[in-house]
């Protein structure tokens, strides 16, 4: 959940959340305060061991994983939030390990909250 801080010049907006700003594109019309909900699926929300630059990316904990053959299934702690983030086996950061989460604003599905 978050409120809308401002249009940022191109097809996107700045999001107010509880993990910090995030940067949505949208191609619905939204005015600053517009309470909204953001959605991502778990497949997009991705993982680094490294921090890189850029925009919509935190540091995590990770709170918990689950192998499931192909891909694990982490939940990483960002803020107040739980984020869950499907990715490949060779991910290794163990549970209580520091991460970092990426979400590529194109990913972001915005309703209305």
């Amino acid at each position: 959940d978050g409120t809308v801080v401002c249009h940022d010049g191109s097809s996107g907006y700045v999001v107010r959340t509880d993990i910090g700003d995030v940067h949505v594109t949208s191609a619905r019309q939204m005015n600053a305060g517009d309470r909204i909900a953001i959605s991502v699926r778990p497949e997009d929300v991705e993982l680094t061991e490294t921090q890189a630059s850029g925009e919509n990316i935190w540091p995590g904990t990770v709170e918990q994983k689950v192998f499931l053959g192909e891909a694990i299934d982490f939940r990483v702690t960002v803020g107040t939030r739980s984020l869950l983030s499907r990715q490949h086996p060779t991910l290794r950061t163990p549970v209580g390990g520091t991460i970092f989460v990426r979400v590529n604003p194109e990913k972001c599905v915005v309703f209305s909250a």
